[in-house]
């Protein structure tokens, strides 16, 4: 009787270790697969949420403007700074005289944003301007190496020239674009190239169609950006258009889309709707987002107002 009681025991004693290495495998296996589920939700998350720098135009239009002042770039940039929490990349994007002059340009950049070591910038090099004869700016190679060698330059910026020459009836200069691309990618520098006009290709009028062909083998360069001032699509659909055109985009958020959409003073664009235009790019994937004009998001004495507030606390 006590050998079989001893074998009943061991019996029992061998089935209790085994359904504790069952229940051990089958706990394991279900932290293994809470493990995967939480890496892919983290990766999904991380996917969806692409935005990684934000650029804040910064504009000195001289002492005959009551707005649009720059007392102080360096406090400029440490108040975005201290809003942003650290969440963001953060660079300006500086305007000198609406870009009359280089040469003065040049020395404002020297003077106002702490050298090649100092404040990062997205550097204007060409645009389409107001000016009915030329695109202003044009900026050389060589005047992008001066630029390089007075101040932070991390990205060059190209904006609204494809509606330039559509308007003015002129001839596209791809090859200037893709001299500029070359150096960027030489140089590991971003080009940012936005536009506000669609694409009308019964009227023979191509932007972002246009852009396509211009950057290609440069699609790592350069990220391209719908503008909101637009009167021509709305900023969800231009984000959208964008987002299944090109490998790397972004926005260029402004409220002249108050002054091209409603007739009005773009300073009374409500700031609840340009947080709305922000959300809604960040949402769909973009990756790079910049502001503009300076003077939505400062007073004249270069302090930061209740619309940057509002955007950087919502967005951080």
């Amino acid at each position: 009787m006590k050998i079989r009681s001893s074998m009943i025991l061991g019996l029992v004693c061998i089935i209790l270790a085994a359904s504790l290495l069952v229940s051990f495998v089958i706990i394991n296996q279900k932290n293994r697969t809470i493990i995967t589920q939480e890496d892919k939700i983290n990766d999904l998350e991380n996917k969806l949420d692409s935005l990684r720098t934000l650029v804040f135009h910064v504009s000195e239009k001289g002492e005959d403007y009551p707005y649009a002042r720059l007392p102080n770039a360096s406090d400029i940039y440490r108040q975005i700074l201290t809003l942003n929490n650290d969440t963001y990349k953060i660079l300006l994007m500086p305007e000198y005289k609406g870009y009359s002059s280089w040469t003065e340009t040049l020395h404002w950049l020297t003077d106002n944003f702490g050298g090649p070591q100092g404040i990062p910038l997205m550097l204007p090099i060409f645009g389409g301007g107001e000016n009915s004869t030329s695109t202003t700016p044009k900026l050389t190679v060589e005047q992008i190496v001066d630029a390089l060698e007075v101040s932070n330059v991390k990205w060059l910026r190209i904006a609204e020239v494809c509606s330039w020459y559509i308007e003015h009836n002129q001839s596209f200069p791809y090859e200037y674009v893709r001299q500029i691309f070359e150096f960027c990618k030489t140089n590991n520098l971003g080009v940012l190239w936005t536009e506000w006009k669609n694409d009308y290709p019964n009227k023979n009028h191509e932007t972002f169609t246009a852009i396509q062909a211009a950057i290609q083998d440069y699609e790592d360069v350069v990220t391209v950006s719908f503008s909101t001032n637009s009167n021509e699509l709305e900023p969800a659909d231009g984000f959208l258009k964008l987002k299944d055109m090109f490998q790397k985009w972004g926005a260029s958020i402004q409220p002249w889309y108050w002054n091209t959409t409603k007739n009005s003073d773009l300073m009374n664009m409500p700031p609840s709707l340009l947080l709305e235009h922000t959300i809604t790019a960040k949402g769909i994937g973009a990756e790079l987002i910049q502001f503009e004009p300076h003077w939505y998001f400062f007073t004249e004495e270069g302090q930061a107002n209740s619309n940057l507030k509002l955007l950087l606390k919502t967005l951080t």
